[in-house]
């Protein structure tokens, strides 16, 4: 079984962000340590797994982007101090997966690169994708309406 080490994602802007080990038990989970902002506040990578009763092993990942309240510049108590953004929503994708008893791993690395390559932006053309490690700055919330999946999330619109 691998150790628990951070993850490195990047970000749309084409900056890499640090997730941290929080806990391997019951949830292995990461988070971001931004300085000013509180536990609560940071993104969140959870990766839960369990066996069904049907035998099925599934395992859910998810990363959690929490939305932040907006502080006025300026802001200030009797103290002089400024009170940190609250989290007012939140944000969030999760993927799982259901590996069957008769499965192998290479059933799922089919579907994992599948399910990578549908989220990297897959459309009618061959080996169509964004490049994810690209640095360029919001290559994912300006990518075409042919790739349905990935469009679909960042805008929130839908083949019909």
């Amino acid at each position: 079984m691998p150790n628990m080490d951070n993850l490195l994602l990047k970000k749309d802007d084409g900056t890499d962000v640090t997730f941290y080990p929080v806990s391997d038990r019951p949830i292995l989970s990461w988070r971001t340590n931004v300085s000013g902002v509180a536990p609560d506040g940071q993104a969140r990578v959870e990766i839960q797994h369990e066996e069904m009763k049907s035998g099925k092993i599934r395992a859910n990942l998810k990363i959690v982007q929490p939305i932040m309240a907006v502080i006025p510049s300026g802001s200030v108590n009797a103290a002089g101090i400024q009170a940190a953004p609250t989290v007012v929503d939140e944000d969030a994708i999760s993927i799982t997966f259901y590996a069957g008893k008769q499965g192998s791993n290479e059933t799922r690395a089919d579907l994992a690169r599948m399910a990578a390559h549908l989220l990297s932006g897959a459309g009618a053309t061959s080996a169509q994708v964004v490049a994810v490690s690209a640095v360029t700055a919001d290559l994912v919330r300006d990518v075409a309406n042919t790739r349905p999946a990935l469009y679909g999330v960042v805008n929130l619109l839908w083949p019909s």
